[in-house]
């Protein structure tokens, strides 16, 4: 699902950071798969979040999301999060950075 973009910032922080972690894919399937557990219609919304941020337009699920950060949990990807969401996902994930 990567993008050329995707591997030269990949290889470029890999370069600069010794610290660098990857994750597999299924890392993020099973975060939002577990945040997700509680509402209906999972599943769809469990592949889509693994690509894509919906938070800031899904006011069931959002809750979920951040309270699954909150927990210690930490997606591989929060990819395209909305800049509105970022205080309350940095407030719930500072472990995670």
């Amino acid at each position: 699902m990567c993008g050329s973009a995707d591997f030269r910032l990949s290889a470029a922080l890999s370069n600069l950071c010794n610290g660098t972690r990857f994750y597999a894919m299924d890392e993020s399937e099973k975060f939002y798969t577990a945040a997700l557990a509680p509402a209906p219609h999972v599943a769809r919304n469990v592949f889509f979040n693994t690509f894509w941020s919906t938070i800031h337009k899904d006011p069931l699920r959002a809750p979920l999301v951040v309270a699954q950060l909150a927990r210690g949990d930490c997606p591989w990807s929060m990819h395209k999060l909305q800049l509105d969401q970022l205080p309350r996902v940095y407030a719930a994930a500072r472990h995670c950075m």
